[in-house]
C-alpha cells in the first residue's frame, strides 16, 4: 500500500482494508512470529499485507503497513480535535490551567 491510498478518503480506504483482510492477510501463533517475525515485517512492510498474532487461539496484536497505523492515528487526532472544540463551544465554566495548578497546590515550575 503507497502513500495515495493512505491519503485517500475513508470510502477508499475502507475498499482497500476489506482488500487487505481478504486478500492479504495471515495469522500466525505467537510463537511463529517470534521466530519469523524480520519476515513478517517484511512481508507487511514491502507487500502491504496485515498479519495477525495469536496467542491460544485469540487475536492479540497484529502487524500492519506503517501507513495503515498513521492513518489510524490521523484519525483518531481528527476526532480528538473534533470532541475538545465540541466541549469548548459548550462548557462556559472552563477553569484556566494555571487556576487549576494553584487549587491542586502545584507550583508554577512543576
Amino acid at each position: 500500500m503507497g502513500p495515495a491510498v493512505a491519503t485517500a478518503g475513508p470510502t477508499l480506504y475502507n475498499k482497500v482494508c476489506k482488500v487487505y483482510v481478504l486478500y492479504m492477510s495471515e495469522t500466525v501463533t505467537l510463537t511463529d512470529a517470534r521466530t519469523r517475525l524480520g519476515n513478517l515485517v517484511a512481508k507487511s512492510h514491502h507487500g502491504g499485507e496485515i498479519i495477525t498474532i495469536t496467542q491460544h487461539g485469540t487475536p492479540v496484536a497484529a502487524i500492519v503497513p506503517y501507513e495503515v497505523l498513521e492513518y489510524f492515528r490521523r484519525r483518531e487526532d481528527e476526532a480528538d480535535v473534533a470532541l475538545a472544540e465540541r466541549i469548548l463551544a459548550q462548557d462556559d465554566d472552563l477553569v484556566p490551567h494555571d487556576q487549576v495548578r494553584k487549587l491542586l497546590g502545584m507550583d508554577e515550575d512543576s
